[in-house]
């Protein structure tokens, strides 16, 4: 009993004082959510972007890596929970996106003067700012023989930190 009367105490103090029934506040139609309106989230949509990109990379042996091809305008889409990013020229790197982490792979093949047959993966993981919608991410660049005529060279591997500021184009 003691418990009630202070709950219903302290629930007296915590109303408006003074205030009748009659200038009750209603919020306007502005403030209002509507059902169709969701929480942002992004490339929800198919969206061209302008890329500005830092990166380190030191290891002259990972002649193929696209490091180079990355700045410049890009094509980020997300289909259920897979993100890809294309940036043109055939280099298109895509992967999951759990929660803010992703990891995004482009592999490629070419051939080399040792007679092999080569291919470049090259993977960049991390996570996604949920409201910049910017990546943060490290790189690995990895080498492997698919074709082995005998003789190859040494694979190379290399690492660098990446950061992909993307900005919607618009249009």
């Amino acid at each position: 009993m003691v418990r009630l009367v202070a709950v219903v105490i302290m629930l007296a103090s915590c109303g408006p004082s003074g205030r009748t029934g009659d200038d009750t506040e209603m919020p306007n139609d502005s403030a209002m959510a509507t059902p169709d309106m969701g929480p942002h989230v992004c490339y929800d949509t198919t969206t061209q972007v302008e890329v500005a990109l830092t990166v380190q990379i030191q290891e002259s042996c990972a002649i193929w890596n696209s490091l180079s091809m990355l700045g410049g305008t890009a094509t980020v889409s997300k289909t259920g929970t897979t993100i890809t990013i294309d940036f043109g020229d055939g280099v298109i790197f895509s992967g999951p996106l759990t929660g803010n982490n992703v990891m995004l792979v482009y592999t490629h093949d070419h051939p080399f003067t040792d007679g092999c047959g080569w291919r470049a993966t090259e993977t960049m993981r991390g996570t996604m700012d949920p409201v910049a919608c910017t990546f943060m991410l490290d790189y690995d660049y990895v080498e492997s023989v698919v074709q082995n005529n005998g003789g190859c060279a040494s694979p190379c591997a290399a690492n660098a930190d990446v950061t992909l500021d993307l900005n919607p184009v618009i249009l």
